[in-house]
């Protein structure tokens, strides 16, 4: 049991022995101090000066994310067709009444019917 007893009063004295000489070795400066590396206590810091000049300073962000525009359209036609062309692009602002779409239409035979009996006046055995 003294043995064991000398061995933790050794172990103590050499850790409290460490602790004293980290303290008086850094924490006994100025605190200001402690940061900067590379000044001296007692001396000026160097500084280093140049002209100004104008000029042109890339912006560069990077980031990671994803972009969602403001404002969403789904443009769905009236009519079943073959499209002919599109008259705006991608991103591009349209505005009110601009036809941007051309569709060739499709008609349904049964229409086609109906509406040729209409001109011969038989319209009254059309059913659709």
């Amino acid at each position: 049991m003294k043995k064991f007893f000398k061995s933790v009063v050794a172990v103590l004295l050499i850790g409290a022995a460490t602790a004293a000489a980290v303290y008086f070795t850094q924490g006994s400066g100025d605190h200001t101090q402690r940061g900067r590396r590379w000044a001296r206590a007692d001396g000026p810091v160097p500084v280093v000066a140049t002209r100004a000049k104008l000029a042109d300073v890339p912006v560069w962000l990077e980031g990671v994310g994803s972009a969602k525009a403001r404002n969403l359209v789904t443009v769905r036609p009236q009519v079943d067709g073959k499209i002919l062309s599109i008259n705006f692009k991608e991103g591009q602002e349209v505005k009110q009444g601009q036809p941007f779409m051309m569709v060739a239409v499709v008609l349904l035979p049964n229409f086609l019917h109906c509406i040729w009996r209409l001109s011969k006046g038989w319209g009254s055995l059309c059913s659709t």
